[in-house]
């Protein structure tokens, strides 16, 4: 969040989960964010970009931060998109490494209409999903951390050749 004032801000803790199973130990942190290293931007004018077959390394900077990248897709063709946690950068090689915990991902077409989300994609927590594109044209895959969530990130894009389906029994 941003100070509107300065004074003295409270802030607070919760829990939630399944039938009220929300004890636990928890740490909270407070720090001040840089907004001026945030380079990905979160609007279509502001995106960084990738194409299909590309890696990008990313970092979520904040809780609310959301980094946009315009993928150029043709219509008909079916893509994938990862977002994973950056597990590389070890902290004792790299201080300020910091792995995004539990990304989110959501992919818009070019007029801003999601077709694609995910959190958690089955089997870790990190992020994937398939589309198809229905035009020509650029869409934008958008890396999300969430409240408390930043951290450094791995962005794969693809195009994706779905299996065919089994032939008919005679």
């Amino acid at each position: 969040f941003t100070a509107t004032r300065t004074g003295v801000y409270f802030a607070g803790a919760t829990g939630f989960g399944k039938d009220e199973q929300t004890i636990g130990n928890y740490e909270i942190t407070l720090g001040e964010a840089n907004f001026d290293d945030d380079t990905v931007g979160d609007l279509p004018q502001l995106a960084g970009s990738i194409s299909a077959g590309d890696t990008v390394e990313g970092r979520i900077d904040y809780s609310d931060d959301e980094d946009w990248y315009a993928i150029t897709v043709e219509k008909g063709k079916s893509y994938w998109v990862t977002l994973e946690t950056n597990r590389t950068q070890s902290p004792i090689y790299f201080p300020d490494a910091s792995p995004l915990a539990n990304p989110r991902l959501s992919v818009v077409t070019e007029s801003l209409s999601e077709i694609a989300f995910n959190d958690d994609n089955g089997i870790t927590r990190d992020a994937a999903v398939t589309f198809k594109a229905k035009n020509d044209g650029v869409y934008y895959i958008k890396a999300l951390g969430g409240p408390g969530n930043t951290g450094d990130f791995i962005l794969r894009a693809d195009e994706f050749s779905p299996p065919e389906p089994p032939s008919p029994i005679d």
